[in-house]
């Protein structure tokens, strides 16, 4: 698994035979889009007999667009209100619902690490597959590539058969993940790159406030690698494995 094959996958997923076109990148993504309302259109508009199919693609559109954010019923209920869309809160509840259904969207609940309290709000969504997402989206290095990463290492915890909650400290502090199995629970971090003094300030900070002695992990693209810092190890996202 070289570097380039790795961002090519978060471009473009691993649909094996998108390998083999040898077609402009306007021209994948069209195909890719096909792709993404062929299993809606079949999955879940026509099963769910949806008639607002405009409000229904925008809603996705948007909720893929911010894979990894805080986001609530009522967050996107507001911003839709803003746009002058008016759409019940219900409404939308169900038709995330029926992406999760599907696992065109998953839903992670946030809890207190220290109360095991789960909350009702400050839950995320991630991409059943990131192809389906940049095929909606659209795909743009600068503004995505945290979120992709983010991303990645969701899918490959759940493929790993892990429990997944977010790390809900205070009002503007979260651990990306917790994740549990067999008993053992795990924290991880997850950025793009630390090779600026802030970046690992921020990071390493929100991992410190955990005091047991559970594994603490850091997961990022950089190509040094940090080694431990205060019992805090620093992995690169394409070794993300060798830990699980």
């Amino acid at each position: 698994k070289t570097k380039q094959n790795f961002l090519d996958y978060l471009k473009y997923g691993w649909l094996p035979w998108i390998f083999e076109m040898n077609y402009t990148e306007e021209v994948l993504f069209s195909y890719l889009y096909w792709i993404y309302m062929t299993i809606v259109l079949k999955d879940i508009i026509y099963h769910h007999q949806i008639k607002n199919i405009i409000f229904f693609k925008n809603l996705y559109k948007y909720t893929l667009k911010n894979i990894g954010n805080i986001m609530s019923g009522k967050s996107i209920w507001d911003y839709l209100k803003s746009k002058k869309i008016a759409i019940g809160n219900e409404t939308i509840l169900n038709f995330l619902w029926y992406a999760q259904q599907t696992f065109l969207l998953h839903k992670v609940y946030s809890v207190n690490p220290h109360s095991k309290k789960y909350f009702e709000i400050y839950n995320k969504f991630y991409a059943g597959d990131l192809w389906l997402r940049n095929a909606l989206v659209g795909f743009d290095f600068k503004s995505d590539i945290g979120k992709l990463l983010e991303n990645y290492v969701y899918l490959t915890l759940k493929r790993y058969n892990y429990k997944i909650t977010i790390g809900r400290l205070n009002s503007n502090k979260e651990i990306d993940f917790m994740i549990e199995k067999n008993g053992l629970i795990k924290y991880i971090q997850v950025c793009y790159l630390l090779w600026w003094e802030e970046a690992m300030k921020r990071e390493y900070s929100t991992l410190e406030q955990i005091s047991d002695n559970r594994p603490k992990y850091i997961i990022s693209f950089d190509d040094i690698n940090h080694g431990t810092y205060r019992g805090i190890e620093h992995i690169n996202v394409m070794h993300l494995e060798d830990i699980l």
